[in-house]
């Protein structure tokens, strides 16, 4: 029995039924912003580069000597991490000698060839699994099968086309050249060449270049996406969560840009 005058407080089915229609939309909303998050470590990983870029650049202005941020993209004898790797590279150029004395401790050994030799002056460091370095094309990657970089054959590079990036025509692995690579201690022996590894680089003032400094006047820039390296082939997973490095040639600075930003 229930008492008069009272009535029990109950949903009806059509509040039932906005509840659940509500919930359903908030949960689709959820998923695409889940779907659209990145991983922590790509951020990270962008922040490393950047940080190393930065250091070429004051290793460049404290020795007076070019210095470079060096990505191998092709088999070496240095790295097998491939398309995951980075390095800084100081040049020796012909007739000059180098910074460092060699084992003896007192021999500073000159350049006696007409190409530079480059001293390695920072290990290998290598970007964290599911990280990978790419001059991606937004939607001309497989997240299957990969895209295989034309390391072979004609220039390791492709413009970056189809998005709105404003005036700027950015470019990735633009750059691109042969390193003679020299051991601090013995730079009269070859220790191995580094070929058609891209690379971004500083002049003694600061400045970036990449490429002929003569002709490109561009801001450079190395991409980072989330996929995964097989060899010398990189399934990209995410081609739209991804960071850029970019190094401005005028004044050298190195700003870490996001997909979002450019939009």
């Amino acid at each position: 029995m229930r008492p008069a005058g009272r009535s029990v407080a109950a949903f009806t089915l059509v509040e039932l039924l906005a509840v659940a229609t509500i919930m359903g939309l908030l949960a689709g909303v959820a998923a695409v912003s889940l779907r659209g998050m990145r991983s922590p470590a790509i951020a990270s990983a962008a922040n490393e580069v950047a940080s190393a870029m930065k250091m070429t650049r004051q290793m460049a202005i404290a020795s007076g000597r070019k210095t470079y941020l060096v990505f191998p993209i092709a088999t070496n004898g240095l790295t097998t991490n491939l398309l995951r790797s980075f390095a800084v590279f100081q040049e020796v150029p012909p007739g000059e000698s180098t910074l460092e004395p060699d084992r003896s401790g007192t021999n500073y050994p000159v350049n006696t060839n007409t190409t530079p030799w480059h001293i390695p002056k920072t290990d290998w460091r290598t970007l964290p699994e599911g990280v990978a370095f790419c001059n991606l094309v937004t939607g001309s990657y497989s997240p299957v099968a990969g895209d295989r970089l034309p390391t072979n054959s004609g220039t390791p590079s492709r413009r970056l086309t189809g998005q709105a990036f404003g005036r700027d025509d950015w470019q990735y692995f633009e750059s691109f050249m042969d390193f003679d690579i020299r051991r601090a201690e013995n730079p009269s022996t070859n220790f191995v060449s580094l070929t058609r590894a891209p690379y971004i680089g500083f002049f003694p003032n600061g400045r970036a270049f990449y490429g002929n400094p003569g002709t490109h006047r561009n801001p450079a820039a190395i991409r980072l996406v989330q996929g995964f390296v097989r060899g010398e082939e990189i399934a990209v997973t995410d081609t739209n969560n991804y960071y850029n490095i970019e190094a401005d040639p005028a004044v050298g600075r190195v700003r870490v840009r996001s997909r979002e930003s450019y939009q």
